[in-house]
């Protein structure tokens, strides 16, 4: 072994100044040290004054249990790695080294000046101030609690998210100084209060609409507890269309027309709106709704997507050939549905025919279009659907026969012209009412009209479906309440203008329009005639008697329009008929605009014109062709009603959905 010493790290000990201590394990010289293997796998700075002697190969150590120090050359032992042995030998033969290896010792790194120090330096406040959470009533608290509020609310987050791990763990990691509070405090304090303060701001906006319409409907969430909803839909000042949400309803008794009707109005009276506001109630077909809006004796206008819904149902009831092709349609989805194999398998199919990488949809009875979706989903997909099935003999049977193809083929062509405006109709932010009437009359002269390519099925789709919709809005006789709605909303448009009214029917609206202005026009002389009423009898009270004046009053200066006052050729005021009847000829002799343009838009520009007809405008363009407002709550409510929230009770489920749809 003394033939292995490494003349390079002679008198080492002697360059420190230290001399080594005897020892009885030494048995290498000292005037040498050998050519140490150094420790693998280590971070212990100990490891640098020590190695091991190399093996014949030189590489590796050859007894890892005999550790060689680098300074005195003498041998230490080390078990499993340990370093205990090497901190004693440094301590006691070698100090100097000992205090740069010690645990806890700190390199050595230039010093800061004194002036340095003192800059970086924190005082007392600073470091206390670092450590101190924020006070509950500071504006930061306050500040980020009424964000982690807002996120519940707006994004329907349960309770329990201010308990998770990782939501907290990100609240730290922003701002250590916030404590978030727990569940409790926003279940019982921050959402009511957060309720209280949008509440008073949507009471604010209703308040300031002259007149509104609504929409209304139940539903049950996870927990089957029933609630009616109740949106309102307004024109404001702005000449825009708002809807917001007023209430979500218990209903835990029987859902009779009696019950609904109590509700609705229990809910206007919590709201402080008077019912003659109210101009019509777009509800479905629901006979419970139906007895409802008769109850309250209120306008009540029917769902056109409901309509359509029906009628589209309707036109293929009592068709076996439609019955069994559709049903082979669902099971086909079915099988795919319910197997991952069979869901995983078509996406090859679809990369080999170059097909859209979609996936079959099903059917769903209470959704618009829905059977629609679903067969042309098939269509689509049909070659890398049936390579599939065919390739598996559990599912051979499924594959569809020819005469089927066809009649999928033939329903998806009568049914696509009305899935392309059904969502248009279904909107909420813009007008649609007033587009109900042209609509019915594109679909029978254009929409829903045989075409020469059309097989007999088609045609008779078709047909059905605009006999089963001219049921519900034709009605050439005007007697019919919600048809002549329809037509005056229709001649209040600046893009129709009655264009699609009978000539039945338009006479009958163009009256209608001007027996409520002329009716508006006398509520508001008759408010005035209140009004001063009321200041003339405030003015009754004597007054002290004052003394004449001193200056004679000044003599009023004779202008030119003076000499024309009292002559006789003052202008008459013409009757309120006439002059509604003048402004009404104005509106319909000027151009339409556009249907792509926004109808609320040309009424603000052209309010001052037509003063008296904007305001019956406004009226009348806030109502809803359909429900859907009502229909998109159950979309919120469900997202309300999680797993881990079917417990809340009532009062809790209105606040949420409230916040949900108003933030």
């Amino acid at each position: 072994m003394l033939s292995q010493l490494d003349p390079e790290v002679k008198g080492d000990s002697d360059s420190d100044g230290e001399t080594p201590g005897p020892s009885s394990s030494s048995s290498h010289s000292r005037s040498s040290a050998p050519n140490l293997v150094l420790k693998q796998k280590t971070s212990a700075a100990v490891w640098a004054h020590f190695g091991f002697v190399p093996d014949a190969g030189g590489k590796i150590p050859a007894n890892e249990n005999q550790a060689i120090c680098r300074i005195c050359h003498r041998e230490v032992k080390v078990r499993q790695g340990s370093t205990s042995n090497l901190y004693t030998h440094l301590k006691a033969n070698h100090p100097a080294k000992f205090s740069s290896v010690a645990p806890g010792a700190k390199s050595k790194q230039p010093q800061p000046s004194t002036s340095q120090q003192a800059s970086r330096q924190s005082t007392i406040q600073q470091s206390f101030s670092k450590h101190t959470k924020y006070d509950r009533k500071s504006k930061i608290w306050t500040k980020y609690t009424d964000a982690v509020t807002f996120c519940i609310a707006k994004d329907m987050l349960p309770f329990t998210t201010v308990e998770k791990e990782g939501f907290r763990h990100l609240l730290h990691t922003i701002d250590a100084r916030y404590e978030l509070p727990s569940r409790k405090y926003f279940s019982r304090t921050a959402i009511p209060t957060k309720y209280n303060e949008v509440r008073a701001r949507v009471a604010e906006e209703v308040r300031h609409a002259e007149l509104f319409s609504a929409t209304t409907d139940l539903w049950s969430g996870e927990n089957l507890q029933p609630y009616l909803s109740y949106t309102v839909h307004f024109v404001d000042e702005k000449w825009a269309l708002l809807s917001r949400c007023l209430q979500t309803s218990y209903m835990p008794e029987n859902h009779t027309g009696e019950n609904i009707a109590s509700a609705m109005k229990g809910t206007l009276t919590a709201w402080g709106l008077r019912e003659e506001k109210q101009i019509c109630l777009t509800t479905d077909n629901g006979t419970n709704m139906i007895a409802a809006a008769e109850a309250n004796k209120w306008t009540r206008l029917s769902c056109f997507g409901h309509n359509l819904n029906l009628a589209v149902t309707n036109s293929m009831k009592n068709d076996r050939r439609i019955d069994r092709a559709v049903a082979v349609c669902k099971n086909i989805v079915a099988a795919f549905s319910h197997s991952w194999n069979r869901r995983r398998d078509p996406v090859k199919e679809q990369a080999a025919l170059n097909l859209p990488k979609h996936c079959l949809v099903t059917e769903v009875s209470t959704r618009w279009g829905s059977r629609h979706k679903m067969i042309g989903r098939f269509l689509e997909q049909r070659t890398a659907v049936q390579r599939v099935l065919m390739a598996n003999r559990d599912t051979s049977q499924l594959v569809p026969r020819w005469q089927d193809i066809d009649v999928l083929e033939a329903v998806q062509k009568a049914l696509a012209p009305v899935a392309d405006f059904t969502d248009i109709i279904s909107a909420e932010n813009y007008v649609t009412v007033s587009s109900i009437v042209p609509l019915m009359h594109l679909l029978s002269t254009d929409i829903m009209a045989a075409k020469e390519d059309d097989v007999q099925l088609t045609k008779d789709i078709k047909t059905r479906i605009v006999e089963y919709m001219e049921g519900k809005y034709n009605d050439e006789t005007g007697m019919a309440t919600h048809v002549l709605l329809l037509h005056v909303t229709t001649l209040l448009d600046p893009r129709f203008k009655g264009e699609y009214s009978s000539d039945v029917l338009l006479p009958k609206a163009i009256d209608m329009v001007c027996l409520e202005v002329v009716s508006s026009i006398d509520h508001d002389e008759q408010q005035q005639e209140r009004e001063a009423l009321v200041e003339m009898e405030g003015d009754d009270q004597p007054r002290p008697h004052s003394p004449d004046p001193v200056t004679p009053p000044l003599k009023k200066r004779l202008t030119l329009g003076s000499l024309f006052k009292g002559r006789g050729n003052q202008r008459q005021e013409r009757p309120a008929e006439e002059t509604v009847k003048l402004q009404l000829e104005g509106y319909l002799a000027m151009p339409c605009i556009d249907s792509d343009d926004n109808p609320l838009q040309w009424w603000k520009d052209h309010e001052r014109q037509f003063p008296t007809i904007g305001r019956i405008a406004r009226k009348y363009l806030c109502i809803c062709a359909t429900s859907s407002s009502s229909e998109r709550l159950f979309s919120t409510a469900g997202n309300v009603f999680t797993p881990t929230q079917l417990s809340l009770n009532p009062e809790k489920v209105d606040m949420l959905v409230f916040l949900a749809k108003n933030l």
